[in-house]
């Protein structure tokens, strides 16, 4: 299959300023994300299908191909370690989504999996003290409970109680 001509031919800077719709930085986002969740063979395929799919306002189901096995490696954790606390476990717990019972645009983890994580992110980070990270952990802890043990992205992304780095 050919690709899109990615030189930029026919397209021209006209110095004029460009708008971006304020939703795009969110939907490519959910695009990313669910791509890397699905790891399709064919990526242009797959996004000919979810893009039409949301045209028509149609559900798309992501489903991880099951021959692609993700797995935190160090060289992982070195770039996840140097971002921020949040992208970098939301970061992680989609590269180990464990729990097929977690519907899309979620993934989740054991507790016992994002407390390590979560743990290895904050000690190295100044910002975050100990009982930051007590509380943090004692939050998710009880959110787990009610989730079958494991603690969902949405149960900390966005959360407004929820503070995983006091800087950000």
């Amino acid at each position: 299959m050919s690709r899109p001509n990615s030189s930029g031919s026919g397209c021209s800077h006209t110095g004029m300023s460009v708008h971006i719709p304020q939703e795009l930085p969110d939907f490519l986002l959910q695009f990313t994300k669910d791509a890397i969740r699905a790891q399709p063979e064919d990526i242009i395929e797959y996004s000919t299908a979810y893009f039409t799919a949301m045209v028509k306002g149609q559900p798309f189901s992501v489903k991880p191909n099951p021959e692609t096995k993700l797995e935190l490696t160090n060289e992982i954790l070195g770039i996840l370690h140097s971002q921020n606390v949040k992208d970098a476990l939301t970061q992680a717990c989609y590269i180990m989504n464990c729990d097929s019972n977690c519907k899309p645009p979620d993934a989740c983890v054991s507790f016992e999996t994002f407390r390590f994580l979560y743990t290895y992110l904050a000690v190295g980070n100044e910002n975050i003290s100990q009982s930051q990270i007590d509380r943090v952990l004692s939050y998710l802890q009880k959110r787990a409970i009610s989730n079958n043990g494991v603690v969902k992205v949405s149960d900390f992304i966005n959360n407004r109680k929820l503070r995983l780095d006091p800087t950000n």
